[in-house]
């Protein structure tokens, strides 16, 4: 595990954010759970990155998380700031990494992306329930 710091935001909708980041979303459900979600005020904080040692599920890995799996989208946001243009930095940008954010409704998400060599963005989505998470995966929470 490694830890990084964001920064405040004061005013964050991920529609207004998504080029600034160099988001391209995929699929119908992170338009309809996250695209207009505002949130305000969200304080500097520390996040965790842990690596999967091994093939995992959502499962195991929110069991372990507890209270400190859900973060913020701005956050988020924030650290694909950071490398928008696919440089080094905390999340991998070799393969998968996930949080888990709550949506509009206040349920749990899980929200992955992983940067696209060949349209040099971070493509993201929501998982859904997607079945297993492969070794080596960044998993982003609070700390």
């Amino acid at each position: 595990m490694h830890t990084v710091q964001v920064e405040q935001v004061e005013r964050f909708v991920a529609r207004e954010q998504l080029e600034a980041a160099n988001v391209r979303v995929h699929g119908e459900d992170f338009p309809r759970f996250f695209l207009d979600k505002g949130e305000e005020n969200r304080g500097r904080a520390t996040l965790a990155i842990y690596r999967l040692e091994g093939e995992a599920t959502n499962a195991p890995i929110l069991a372990d998380l507890g209270d400190r799996a859900a973060i913020f989208l701005a956050h988020l946001f924030e650290l694909l700031k950071g490398q928008a243009r696919g440089e080094s930095g905390p999340l991998r940008t070799n393969g998968v990494n996930i949080a888990y954010i709550r949506d509009h409704d206040g349920q749990l998400q899980v929200v992955n992306f992983a940067w696209g060599s060949g349209s040099k963005r971070w493509n993201m989505a929501v998982a859904g329930h997607w079945g297993e998470w492969p070794k080596g995966a960044y998993v982003i929470s609070c700390i």
